[in-house]
């Protein structure tokens, strides 16, 4: 039971790191199989709700996790892996689930588009569904305008021609593109980026969020483990490998509220500007980019320019489960700021990270909330200087003490 809980627990994390009925049907298996990697099973840490432990993970159930002499239980809320991770320069795809992949366009799978995720060698290329393509970009992404798809070519001298119209076809050359001007072929080597307009999809259930160790974060169904291999179903239906030597945590979506968008918080307070907007961003930095701790990156979560308050109201008791850090694009700044993260309910302090330096890996914060009340969220600067920092609430997630387990 939730009253039972210590009032607070920290967790440090380490800079790294729902089954389908039956067999998938062998059309969906568009990926080639991947040999066993790992001679024997990792050594995870286990986030719960009520008692977070280690062991050696054996396998994967519809509870969750399996480790070693145990059990599977259904009180997980994350797994750490304790894989390093990598910074890669590459292109970023982002699906419109808040996935973000860096990599590059892979030659086809039969007739589907694929990604190549790079700095992983043991993988697969990616099956794909375009209708679940937002973006793509060497740098930047574009964005969709005007109810029409927006690609960005370079041109021969050097500059990008930026074509308005829509995606016919993902190809094993190019994209062909339809322009005011009619069908246009633009091959690969040409291509910049690429934005297309939302659709609205179902998204997957039972799905987790994955955290890969080159800095990308997927949402996709757990639907075995073996030889150290997950077989994971994307929400189109298609499978794929991932060995577990690529996973740098693994965080429950199932019996959790997702805590990280507009409608969730009440912006108390943020730094001013007659120039830049610094308002809080949900889904990325303050800045605009994917929220990046160290070498992860975060599907969920609040970019803030430092100083800055959050608040909303909690109803019942549960528990708060959030990574906080200083976001990485504060890299080549002359002087990038330590922050401070707190949690407040009421006047009562609950926790706090801290200092947290640029250098730092992200941190999990644990924390119980055992009544209603107002709760905050701050950033505060532990520099001398009082402003400047780029901070994270990433992952922000709530469970009621109704969904734990007792």
């Amino acid at each position: 039971m939730l009253h039972l809980l210590p009032l607070l627990l920290c967790l440090q994390a380490e800079p790294a790191p729902s089954v389908t009925d039956g067999a998938a049907d062998s059309a969906t298996e568009t990926a080639a199989a991947i040999p066993a990697v790992v001679a024997e099973p990792p050594y995870v840490r286990v986030t719960g709700s009520s008692a977070d432990h280690g062991g050696r993970l054996s396998g994967w159930s519809v509870a969750g996790p399996q480790l070693e002499g145990e059990a599977a239980s259904s009180d997980w809320l994350v797994v750490d892996f304790l894989n390093p991770g990598k910074r890669v320069d590459a292109w970023t795809m982002q699906l419109n689930d808040g996935s973000w992949l860096p990599g590059q366009p892979a030659p086809l799978l039969g007739e589907k588009p694929a990604w190549q995720l790079v700095a992983l060698p043991e993988l697969a290329p990616m099956p794909l569904d375009t209708l679940w393509l937002k973006s793509f970009g060497r740098k930047r992404h574009p964005v969709a305008e005007n109810d029409q798809d927006q690609l960005w070519v370079s041109t021969t001298a050097g500059g990008v021609d930026r074509q308005r119209g829509y995606l016919l076809e993902w190809g094993e050359k190019g994209l062909l593109f339809e322009t005011s001007a009619g069908e246009r072929e633009f091959a690969w080597d040409r291509i910049l980026g690429l934005g297309l307009l939302e659709e609205q999809m179902e998204q997957a259930k039972n799905a987790v969020w994955i955290q890969l160790a080159n800095g990308g974060v997927l949402s996709a169904q757990i639907v075995s483990l073996k030889d150290g291999v997950f077989d994971l179903q994307f929400a189109w239906g298609d499978h794929w490998n991932l060995p577990l030597t690529a996973v740098q945590r693994v965080r429950r979506r199932g019996q959790v509220e997702e805590w990280a968008t507009p409608d969730s918080w009440q912006v108390v307070s943020s730094p001013a500007s007659e120039v830049i907007d610094w308002s809080p961003r949900f889904g990325k930095s303050v800045e605009g980019r994917p929220l990046r701790l160290d070498s992860s990156v975060f599907a969920q979560g609040i970019g803030v320019k430092v100083p800055s308050t959050l608040q909303r109201t909690i109803e019942e008791p549960g528990l708060l489960l959030l990574t906080v850090g200083v976001d990485r694009e504060v890299e080549y700044f002359r002087n990038p700021q330590p922050v401070i993260f707190e949690v407040w309910l009421g006047d009562e302090k609950l926790t706090s990270s801290g200092p947290r330096s640029f250098s730092d890996p992200p941190m999990v914060l644990k924390v119980p909330i055992m009544e209603a009340g107002e709760l905050k969220l701050f950033a505060r600067p532990a520099g001398a200087i009082p402003f400047g920092g780029h901070a994270d609430f990433a992952d922000v997630v709530w469970q009621p003490q109704t969904a734990q387990t007792p």
